[in-house]
């Protein structure tokens, strides 16, 4: 669980490749150009799939969508990684000294001010952050994680920062980063490599949780029992009971997202791949994640042959700890392009109904797909751009993020845009990755934050002229710009 204050999050590339873009439904694949079906295959040669993506485009135009976006990053991530005849090696890398440098930085310019390029030498790139925490109990005390694989650290509450990582090595972008809610010395952080810990503040770490391709999508430390650490990734859910020195490994489907219930940390909540319905299913525990049930009363389902499980985010609200919000991405069935629903729960999991009201399309104005571009333009970043948050104050109001941000206020029935390509109240940069509360603060400002995105809004603030406000901090060239708008004249 993120506890955050302050907010310097935004995503515009990648480094892991397989965290962020998941391959499509074996339906959709066998409509695709020979080049695209070849990528998609067990055992792709990189040298064959460029040759026939070249020779595609030669007699076709070049349109943005889903798949030339694989293309490129699957071309990058294992450009490096085939032998002479273009078959992918994949070997894994060990861990490369880097240089030490410590930078510091006011928030004025905002850091982390300084990137580094693979291998460890300097970058000229801006460092996109994927991921951040708060301590609890040490406000002042926040981590975060970057897209070329570093920690940095703030004592300051973000005036200052200091990189801590300089001789790890994640094989990605830090993907999440977890701080113990009450001891400002103790971290995680995830990477391709695996999940690293340090108990002196980052002077030192330890890979707990060593492996390859792990794709980490959440770490939590369970609130109230400390000892207990649950690790989501693309390789499964794994849990420790002794701060992470050992873990059992709970499922091996890929797992997408993991949250408590706010007021019981006992209580437990997980979305899932399921390898034989072929869609995500949702887990509740009552043992503070020892075991697991899968509830299906009222969940999605669909058995139909283009059916495509994208991944799922969670929120949950302090407004009502019984309600929770599913943001469900990939297709329910064919032509669905990236989304399938919005489901809701007021009853701690245990039933669902469809809040948006259908699964996938015809999309249309009451019910807009919430994952691509706009509607004559349909492509979608998948789980890359997947993020949903309910207002901590108002149960009913929620923001979805895919390419666009957009908002709920009726529990998740109807939908107005917020910012992106389709416009808005907000001047806010594109792609909307992850969203989370800060429970810990609430008191203090009724903080909710948009991760990743130089985002930060405040639900419920009231304006002079007695409106509803939302502050953010927006990216620019040189680093974050605070600013207060009204998103609508909605009173609180």
């Amino acid at each position: 669980m993120k506890n955050i204050l302050y907010l310097m999050l935004m995503v515009l590339g990648f480094n892991s490749f397989a965290q962020n873009l998941k391959k499509p439904s074996a339906y959709e694949v066998s409509t695709l150009p020979e080049w695209a079906q070849l990528m998609y295959g067990d055992h792709p040669n990189l040298l064959e799939v460029s040759a026939k993506y070249r020779a595609y485009y030669q007699n076709h135009d070049f349109e943005k969508n889903y798949h030339t976006q694989y293309y490129k990053r699957w071309i990058r991530a294992y450009s490096n990684q085939i032998n002479d005849a273009g078959e992918i090696t994949a070997q894994e890398t060990s861990p490369t000294p880097k240089p030490s440098l410590n930078k510091s930085s006011s928030w004025s310019i905002v850091g982390p001010i300084t990137t580094y390029s693979q291998g460890g030498g300097q970058g000229g790139d801006q460092a996109n952050i994927y991921s951040l925490d708060q301590c609890a109990g040490a406000p002042t005390t926040v981590i975060c994680g970057t897209e070329p694989g570093e920690v940095y650290k703030s004592m300051d509450g973000g005036q200052n920062w200091t990189c801590i990582s300089m001789n790890l090595d994640f094989s990605s972008g830090v993907t999440a980063v977890e701080i113990s809610p009450t001891n400002p010395q103790l971290f995680f952080a995830g990477g391709n490599n695996g999940v690293y810990r340090s108990s002196d503040g980052g002077l030192t770490w330890t890979n707990v949780l060593p492996n390859s391709n792990f794709g980490v999508n959440e770490i939590l430390i369970v609130p109230g029992s400390e000892n207990i650490v649950l690790v989501a990734s693309d390789k499964g859910l794994h849990r420790s009971t002794n701060g992470g020195s050992t873990w059992t490994q709970l499922w091996g489907d890929a797992c997408y997202d993991i949250k408590p219930n706010l007021v019981n940390a006992q209580e437990q909540y997980l979305v899932k791949h399921d390898p034989n319905l072929d869609i995500c299913v949702f887990l509740k525990s009552n043992d503070f994640g020892a075991t697991w049930a899968v509830q299906s009363n009222g969940w999605f389902q669909s058995v139909d042959p283009a059916r495509n499980d994208g991944g799922a985010r969670i929120a949950t609200t302090l407004a009502n700890p019984n309600r929770i919000y599913v943001y469900l991405i990939g297709e329910a069935k064919a032509n669905d392009y990236g989304f399938i629903s919005i489901y809701r729960s007021d009853d701690s999991g245990n039933s669902w109904i469809n809040a948006y009201g259908q699964d996938g399309g015809p999309y249309s104005a009451a019910h807009p797909n919430l994952a691509i571009g706009w509607d004559t333009w349909l492509y979608h970043q998948g789980f890359y751009n997947c993020a949903i948050l309910a207002n901590p104050n108002n149960a009913d109001e929620i923001l979805v993020g895919g390419l666009n941000l957009y908002r709920s206020t009726d529990g998740g029935a109807s939908y107005t845009s917020v910012s992106g390509y389709v416009g808005g109240p907000l001047s806010l940069h594109v792609d909307n990755q992850e969203e989370s509360t800060n429970p810990a603060i609430l008191s203090q400002r009724n903080l909710i934050l948009k991760c990743r995105e130089f985002m930060l809004l405040i639900f419920g603030a009231l304006g002079q002229d007695g409106t509803r406000m939302y502050w953010w901090a927006d990216s620019t060239t040189t680093g974050i710009k605070d600013t207060m708008k009204t998103m609508d004249q909605e009173t609180s």
